[in-house]
């Protein structure tokens, strides 16, 4: 019986006495374990405690003090000039510790950051073949000068005739010089030829102003005129051109030039076409009489090899109006009906 209270008092002692070396131990582990252990230790004295608190505390502190003046004695020195600071690379000074604190500013090799020549050629500002001199302005298209000649009828017609009429322009996007040129002979006369040149100027993106001076011939008569007129496009892709004249004589003259570009495809081309000519008082040696004078609608079909070069084919009717029909020679009808075959291109 002795033996067994002996053992058992034995194991007692062993119970309570192993939770308080476990705390001991923990107790003086480095500070450089994590500070939620010291939570866990079990707690019978309040001084104790406190005691065991305040030495852990002191022992964190000397740890992460040395472990400072360690660090600072491997860190290198930092510029403290700020004007030095800017200038300085962004890697740099991120390395330096120009950055955020407490933020990772590591910037990436300057092989991965994308060259801003690498599609130059090998070239730069200001050098290789078509260098612009170092004060001089980039030259747009708005700028420079261009020209051009426009073709719209070479023709042949059924009965014998044949029509040619176009226009070549020099200038920029806003002034030009142009000279439109229109020839029609019937049995091997020039029934009617005009020749005008005149400056435009773009009043808006459609539309053009011109003012110049011109020339109306018929056979072998010829009458020079002032003119004014406006050109451009009008709502629902109608090409429009008119133009005032007022010849040296006083006589005053409207011409009005219309067409529609009926696209079938991209390349088969519909045209109609509308002309008009009025004077305020006839001319015997023009056989152009007062009022609306002629009128002449037609229709080309024609198909674009290229926009630059196009045959067409198509018909046409004129009509002699008033005073204009009663000046005509005895062997030409008030209205005719031609057919017609031509060449349209411009470069």
């Amino acid at each position: 019986m002795k033996i067994l209270m002996i053992r058992f008092l034995g194991v007692l002692v062993i119970l309570f006495a192993a939770p308080l070396g476990w705390a001991q131990d923990h107790v003086h582990t480095p500070a450089v374990e994590d500070n939620a252990h010291q939570h866990d230790a079990p707690v019978h004295e309040h001084g104790s405690v406190d005691a065991e608190q305040g030495s852990t505390a002191h022992d964190a502190g000397a740890a992460h003090e040395q472990m400072s003046h360690e660090h600072a004695m491997h860190e290198e020195p930092v510029d403290e000039d700020p004007a030095h600071a800017q200038h300085m690379p962004v890697q740099e000074r991120v390395q330096s510790g120009g950055g955020h604190e407490g933020h990772d500013m590591s910037m990436p090799e300057p092989s991965a950051l994308r060259d801003p020549h690498a599609y130059s050629g090998g070239f730069v500002r200001h050098s290789g073949l078509y260098a612009l001199e170092m004060d001089a302005p980039m030259e747009m298209s708005d700028i420079k000068h261009f020209a051009g000649l426009r073709v719209d009828r070479l023709e042949t017609v059924n009965d014998g005739g044949a029509a040619l009429e176009g226009w070549a322009w020099m200038g920029d996007s806003y002034n030009r010089l142009r000279m439109k040129g229109k020839a029609v002979m019937v049995d091997d006369r020039l029934d009617e030829g005009t020749l005008d040149l005149v400056a435009s100027h773009a009043v808006s993106p459609f539309w053009d102003v011109y003012a110049g001076v011109g020339m109306l011939s018929h056979e072998d008569v010829s009458h020079h005129h002032a003119l004014l007129g406006l050109k451009g496009l009008a709502p629902y892709w109608f090409e429009i051109d008119a133009s005032l004249m007022v010849d040296q004589r006083g006589r005053v003259g409207l011409r009005l030039e219309a067409d529609y570009e009926w696209l079938l495809t991209q390349r088969w081309i519909l045209q109609p076409r509308l002309d008009l000519a009025a004077y305020s008082r006839s001319d015997r040696s023009l056989s152009r009489g007062e009022g609306l004078s002629e009128v002449l609608t037609g229709v080309r079909l024609r198909y674009e090899f290229s926009r630059r070069f196009a045959p067409y084919v198509g018909v046409e009717r004129v009509h002699w109006l008033g005073q204009s029909a009663d000046l005509l020679s005895a062997d030409r009808r008030t209205q005719d009906t031609r057919w017609v075959a031509g060449l349209r291109f411009w470069f």
